[in-house]
């Protein structure tokens, strides 16, 4: 947080963290990510993965033909895009980046490459409906897109934000609603019909490939997964009207938190589709989360809750890690090019 009399030591250390995760992300060594060979693989044969992120990598190798390379610049553009959104619509930037440091950096920075990529820009995408600029939305939107099909999800956003009068009754109602379905297991069939139709059928062979994998085919509705999804977004919806933002960011980050648990909850049949899925608008949490403190005017209610979310991050980190090795039980020692 910004200090009096330290602006000065404050650039310097969130220098030092932008550096930090350049060197962690960008230059991790071999072996480091879950799909850290599956992706080296796309790279030497860019074939099969989605359009986007196969003509970034063939442009890439263009000029250089060296995956580590191709890491690293990806890592700036990740930098580059988060630090783009952040200083536009975040009020205080150090904790937005704080809340990335957290699972955001170790799961989807880590491993989720393309995934990441596309929710850089999402995140420009997100600002483009705030802005009105439908064009620019559209074109952002696509290209997320066409990294990761996942980010599909998020073409409705511009509507749901500018043309539905949704009210916090209105969110409520779904929310629950929802998750009623969820638990009959109705709403799975509601998404299994979508992912039938010829307008699903693009993404189709990949759930079809997730939902046989029994690491990722479960069921969320009674996981603790849900319950923290739910829990967040209540933390929104009962504090946004005090945060320090406009009516129009306040509408458009309850929107994303809505969105967020109701794609999560549709979705919720097989696990790993529901976290992808509904990750487009729970993105935007990281903006929210540099909000919350300040809620309160109080400067020592506003560092305590920092505090709070700073443990946040740190529990998010220990459950992380806390995934071993298929191999020897253990966790896979960190590895980077330089060291």
């Amino acid at each position: 947080m910004k200090i009096k009399g330290s602006k000065g030591l404050y650039y310097l250390l969130f220098v030092g963290s932008i550096i930090f995760y350049f060197i962690i992300v960008g230059l991790r060594g071999e072996g480091m990510g879950t799909d850290y060979y599956q992706y080296r693989g796309f790279f030497y044969d860019p074939n099969y993965t989605e359009p986007g992120y196969n003509l970034l990598m063939k442009g890439f190798k263009l000029f250089i033909n060296d995956y580590h390379a191709f890491l690293a610049f990806l890592a700036l553009i990740s930098i580059y895009c988060r630090y783009w959104l952040f200083s536009k619509i975040s009020y205080e930037m150090s904790i937005s980046f704080m809340m990335m440091g957290g699972f955001w950096l170790l799961v989807y920075d880590m491993n989720g490459i393309r995934q990441t990529l596309s929710l850089c820009f999402i995140g420009i995408a997100g600002y483009q409906v705030l802005a009105r600029n439908f064009k620019l939305f559209l074109l952002f939107t696509a290209i997320a897109t066409s990294i990761h099909y996942s980010s599909f999800v998020f073409f409705i956003s511009y509507f749901v934000f500018h043309r539905l009068n949704l009210t916090k009754g209105h969110m409520m109602f779904f929310v629950f609603l929802m998750y009623f379905l969820a638990v009959l297991n109705i709403s799975g069939y509601i998404f299994s019909l979508f992912m039938d139709s010829s307008f699903g059928g693009v993404f189709n062979d990949k759930v079809t490939i997730y939902s046989r994998m029994n690491e990722h085919n479960a069921n969320t509705v009674f996981s603790f997964n849900m319950f923290h999804r739910i829990f967040i977004f209540l933390v929104v919806f009962f504090t946004v009207d005090k945060i320090p933002a406009s009516n129009n960011l306040k509408k458009f980050l309850l929107i994303m938190a809505f969105l967020n648990i109701f794609f999560f909850l549709l979705m919720s049949r097989f696990e790993l589709i529901a976290v992808r899925g509904s990750l487009p608008y729970r993105f935007f949490e990281l903006v929210y989360f540099s909000y919350l403190p300040f809620c309160f005017r109080n400067k020592h209610i506003q560092f305590w809750m920092t505090f709070l979310l700073f443990l946040y991050v740190c529990f998010q980190i220990f459950i992380t890690i806390n995934v071993t090795s298929e191999i020897d039980n253990t966790l896979v020692p960190y590895k980077n090019i330089l060291f």
